[in-house]
């Protein structure tokens, strides 16, 4: 019986270890989702160039025949970016089309480096008429206009959409995005050739564990925070249940003249040293969760929620004790604990 309810609290106290990774994994992941350039994916990556050298676009022209990619070139002095776009992601990612009088980027483009581009304008986004005489250094052929509510207009920072290849040298950062297995190996080989020439990973827009919690969606957080309260909660009770039914053994120990401290770490020992083994397991589950997309947080948030879940559920095993032994120590002359 004694091994029964050691199983039952390990299993619990697991449970609420990987439901509190669950929950963080989640309110980490729509912080994330919140600050995502150009509702590119999580799996996007920024790299920034803060060297003086420029950096030529041809260095990426072995890639202009993948796919499952994305590449933004940022132009940021400009308001201008370029774009690689060969699965045609944003093609209907625009609030202004007009059906059979425009076009999107195409293979022939990216491979001929033509100067086609789109111009963000409210005022031009309905006029097509003076809309395609918006050419400029940058467009040649301008392929149609839309508004500063397009995918691609990055909250109005964008003012114009060009062929990545048209350009001769790449922007200060450089957004690349995946869909696929292939498309991650291609990412990856774009950014070390990237950082072989002064390029880094940023990832400053990108918020860790902690500042998703005190991101402004209260709604979300008050729910997380409030069931992790309440599983604690039921997790001290529990816990208390564990040691009400060891109370004979307490009392023996306790007659003989065994101490707070000692008996504490006589009885509470074990459940520790089981909190530790679970770490293993809830590596495994991140790791897992991690293959799908849905964990991004580092191993280190990884360790630290896990090392404050450990003290936490120690210190409700020490007070769950600790009422019993009390309990105990008040009725210490009643034969019905001692028989």
């Amino acid at each position: 019986m004694k091994k029964i309810r050691l199983y039952a609290m390990s299993t619990t106290n697991l449970l609420i270890l990987l439901t509190l990774l669950m929950m963080l994994s989640y309110v980490h992941l729509s912080a994330k989702r919140e600050k995502l350039p150009f509702f590119m994916t999580p799996n996007f990556i920024k790299v920034t160039n803060n060297s003086a050298n420029n950096v030529p676009v041809r260095l990426l022209e072995k890639y202009n025949s993948e796919e499952d990619i994305t590449i933004i070139s940022a132009y940021d002095e400009e308001a201008t970016i370029g774009i690689y776009d060969p699965n045609m992601n944003y093609a209907m990612g625009n609030t202004v089309i007009f059906f059979g009088q425009t076009r999107y980027f195409s293979s022939s483009d990216y491979l001929n480096a033509t100067k086609s581009g789109i111009i963000v304008s409210d005022n031009l986004a309905y006029d097509m008429e003076h809309c395609k005489l918006s050419n400029n250094d940058h467009i040649e052929d301008v392929m149609y206009c839309t508004d500063s509510e397009s995918m691609l207009s990055n909250d109005g920072k964008t003012r114009q959409i060009v062929n990545l290849f048209s350009f001769d040298n790449l922007g200060e950062s450089v957004y690349l995005d995946y869909y696929s297995e292939s498309g991650k190996g291609v990412v990856s080989q774009i950014v070390s050739d990237l950082k072989q020439n002064g390029y880094h990973v940023d990832s400053s827009d990108i918020p860790n564990v902690i500042e998703a919690l005190i991101q402004p969606n209260k709604g979300l957080i008050s729910v997380i925070m409030t069931g992790s309260f309440v599983f604690y909660i039921l997790y001290y009770i529990v816990s208390y249940w564990y040691f009400f039914n060891m109370r004979r053994e307490v009392s023996i120990h306790y007659l003989h003249g065994g101490q707070f401290k000692s008996m504490a770490h006589r009885f509470v020992k074990p459940l520790f040293y089981i909190s530790i083994l679970q770490l293993t397991v809830a590596y495994l589950f991140a790791n897992y969760q991690r293959s799908f997309g849905y964990l991004i947080m580092s191993n280190g948030s990884l360790l630290i929620i896990s090392i404050f879940h450990i003290v936490l559920t120690l210190s409700i095993h020490v007070i769950a004790y600790q009422r019993v032994y009390t309990s105990i120590k008040n009725k210490r002359g009643d034969t019905d604990y001692v028989r």
